[in-house]
């Protein structure tokens, strides 16, 4: 047996390719914020602009909440051309135990009974239509005692399939009768029985009129005073029953944003109460008959089954014998042989004809919006063209499908008992509002908020602000909910309006604490242009300054780098006409600002020359380790991008080389960032301080950063309980925030 042997000759091949523990920046651009907005979901959002901010969160309606404007003269503005996120939660009305506000909303009742006032309209129509036409003769009248002097014809005698079609004949019916009965040539008497009824609109008021056509055209037809030559016993009495309905629920319209997919949410409050609808039936697709259909089949074949699916609702309007309205719903189609099959016989003694027509009904829903100004315009233009149906198995056109991705309402299905068609939802010709939305409690203690801050939950949200109140306890169960969460994001807190500087000092040493703050307090609230008062010399609107705040500090986390702190030259606070500092004044010493300092407070000043621009950013820790804003943000960052880059060693073999790939992946990371930064720019050193030695020169990485994963921190013990420890500790650049300069004598 040959030796098998490997081809002969040198030969380059692909190799498998080793991936090596890599960890990477995480994203630190994203702003968490729960405040008041018009429009209010238990979930808070991911937006990325103020174009998306507003279709999800409305407009700015109200003076007393400062979120829009924040967000949209604050935030966006001072990225100034950073990309940036935020997850906005809008507050919902909450007790403290649960929410107490009501969504805005409305119950549609079904079509149940369409049946009945369809075989009486019909009748109607088949009873007048016969009758008439006996008046329009020029002699030899059967009832009549002359030719009627006018046309009195319907303008359709085409048997109704559907409620819309139903009202458009019983309308034109009644005023066609009511000239017929008055008309004193035709008859001996006129207008012995005239009809009263309001117009039909819906299907109650088609019920109330077809109703009453019946008894006065029965009234009508069997007067001989008015029919000289017979009363007409031939067409009348229509001995149909009356038309009945006891409507169940078919629909349910909520207000919400794209509240029946899984990203969206249902909208509380009194906003969803200016959301609108409209009902309006038709249909969807029409054909004929290709062959007649016996009384007992089970199938039909008709000219085309192009707009058929199987679990449509298909409408015969059959012409054979007494004729009938009948529906079925589709089990089969034979597209090749364009045939639709159903359960069950076609009817009992009602044939289909040749040419008679064969309808699949639809309705749709149109969404409205009312301004506070009471302008009404039509939204999601394009989802209210759509044809929709009850028939869950018809997913193309499944009215909860049709409109899952609703900016501005959620569509249920009721799930109706009713049979077949009697199912869709009965028509609303006129835009309609939703109702009963409330706002629930008015938010005025942390309680109050907590719910708000738990839909930030395990979002990567990296700065929290609260604009709504300066209330100290709110604002401290903030930066408490920042500080038990893994990832530790910072609070922007709010402090409150123009306070001197005593009171200032008393607000910052109420949050000063001896350990870790997650927190940066500035005072001066902002004057902005005001959207509630368009006149040429209105005041400046005074908000929080928060929005300014982070959006300059992502800026310069983009620009500068994460060792950086927003208070420098290069980061120009934008969209700023005044500051509300009349009583801390604004020729402030930097003694005085340095005292404020002392509290854990910074200020934001107008520097000629350059602009409005923080002025330091210390946290309300008395703690040297935690003092400044840059050193809390880079122990996240380095902190979230390691967990976020390693979720991959999760459940590996907790073994040596493992542990230390994970060691060098974090000590790699910290690397990449003493020779670049974390804008890839750095200069080398900067991002974590490099300093001089005293015998001239400069440190090293190793000066800076250490890490470590060794049997000191991972014993066996631990090892052999799946717990694995990497350790870093780090230097960040303090912010010169103090430089003197000595300039003294020189003699020789």
């Amino acid at each position: 047996m040959p030796t098998s042997l490997r081809k002969q000759g040198v030969e380059g091949r692909n190799g498998p390719t080793i991936k090596q523990r890599v960890v990477r920046a995480s994203d630190f651009s994203i702003l968490g914020i729960v405040g008041q907005f018009e429009r209010k979901y238990d979930k808070a959002f991911l937006v990325g602009d103020p174009d998306e901010q507003k279709v999800i969160f409305g407009n700015n309606v109200d003076p007393n909440f400062y979120g829009p404007d924040v967000m949209n003269k604050g935030f966006w503005n001072n990225l100034a051309g950073a990309d940036a996120d935020a997850y906005i939660k809008s507050h919902v009305g909450f007790d403290g135990s649960s929410i107490d506000a009501v969504v805005a909303n409305k119950t549609l009742t079904d079509q149940e009974g369409l049946a009945s006032v369809l075989l009486l309209t019909n009748d109607l129509i088949i009873a007048y239509d016969a009758h008439d036409a006996d008046a329009e003769l020029a002699g030899a009248w059967v009832f009549h005692a002359a030719q009627e002097i006018s046309d009195y014809s319907l303008s359709s005698a085409v048997l109704a399939t559907t409620l819309d079609e139903a009202i458009t004949r019983l309308n034109d019916l009644k005023a066609k009768y009511n000239l017929h009965d008055a008309d004193g040539t035709t008859h001996g008497v006129a207008s012995s029985h005239q009809e009263a009824t309001d117009d039909a609109t819906d299907m109650a008021t088609a019920i109330a009129l077809c109703n009453s056509l019946k008894a006065v055209t029965n009234a009508h037809a069997a007067d001989a005073a008015q029919h000289t030559t017979a009363p007409d016993a031939v067409n009348y009495p229509i001995a149909t029953s009356d038309a009945a309905s006891s409507a169940v629920a078919t629909l349910k319209i909520e207000a919400g944003y794209k509240a029946g997919s899984s990203i969206g949410a249902l909208e509380y409050g009194i906003s969803g109460n200016r959301t609108g609808y409209k009902i309006l039936n038709g249909v969807r697709f029409t054909t004929q008959l290709a062959a007649a259909v016996i009384a007992s089949a089970t199938e039909a074949t008709v000219d085309s089954v192009v707009g058929m699916i199987v679990g449509d609702i298909v409408v015969f309007n059959a012409t054979g014998g007494t004729g009938a309205i009948i529906p079925k719903k589709i089990t089969e189609i034979d597209e090749a042989n364009n045939i639709v099959k159903w359960s069950g016989v076609f009817h009992g003694s009602v044939t289909g004809q040749t040419n008679d027509t064969v309808n699949i009904p639809g309705f749709k829903i149109e969404t409205y919006r009312k301004s506070l100004k009471g302008i009404v315009a039509e939204v999601e233009g394009d989802l209210g063209d759509k044809w929709c149906t009850m028939e869950s198995e018809v997913q193309q056109y499944y009215v909860e499908l049709i409109h899952e991705n609703n900016r501005y309402i959620k569509v249920s299905d009721q799930s109706s008992a009713s049979t077949l068609i009697d199912t869709f939802p009965d028509e609303v010709s006129t835009m309609t509002l939703l109702a009963s939305g409330a706002d629930g409690t008015s938010p005025t203690t942390a309680a109050h908020w907590s719910r708000d801050l738990t839909k930030l939950n395990s979002l990567p949200v990296r700065f929290i602000e609260n604009p709504e109140t300066t209330d100290v306890s709110i604002q401290k169960a903030g930066e408490i909910y920042c500080a038990n969460r893994s990832d530790t994001p910072i609070w922007l807190a709010t402090l409150a309006e123009n306070r001197d500087k005593d009171q200032l000092k008393v607000i910052g040493s109420g949050y000063q604490r001896s350990d870790d703050v997650f927190q940066v307090n500035m005072a001066e609230w902002i004057g902005v242009d005001d959207d509630f008062n368009t006149a040429p010399n209105a005041p400046d609107r005074i908000i929080p300054n928060v929005g300014h705040v982070a959006g300059a500090w992502i800026r310069s986390i983009a620009t500068l780098g994460v060792h950086y702190i927003p208070a420098v030259e290069s980061i120009v606070l934008v969209g700023i006409n005044s500051l509300s500092n009349s009583a801390l004044g604004e020729n402030l010493s930097e003694e005085d600002r340095t005292e404020l300092a002392e509290y854990g407070v910074n200020l934001i000043q107008f520097i000629d020359g350059s602009g409005f621009r923080i002025r330091s950013f210390f946290t309300p820790s008395t703690d040297t380790a935690v003092l400044f804003g840059n050193g809390i943000l880079m122990r996240n960052f380095i902190k979230v991008s390691a967990q976020d880059s390693l979720q991959s060693s999760e459940n590996t073999p907790n073994s040596f080389n493992r542990i230390r790939e994970d060691r060098e992946a974090i000590r790699n990371f910290y690397y990449s960032l003493w020779f670049r930064g974390s804008t890839g720019s750095v200069p080398v050193g900067e991002t974590f301080g490099q300093q001089e030695n005293v015998a001239g020169t400069v440190t090293q990485p190793e000066d800076h950063f250490l890490v470590k994963a060794d049997p000191i921190n991972n014993p066996q013990a631990s090892i052999n309980l799946g717990e694995r420890t990497i350790s870093s500790w780090f230097t960040y650049p303090g912010p010169a925030g103090s430089i003197r300069i000595n300039v003294g004598i020189l003699l020789r």
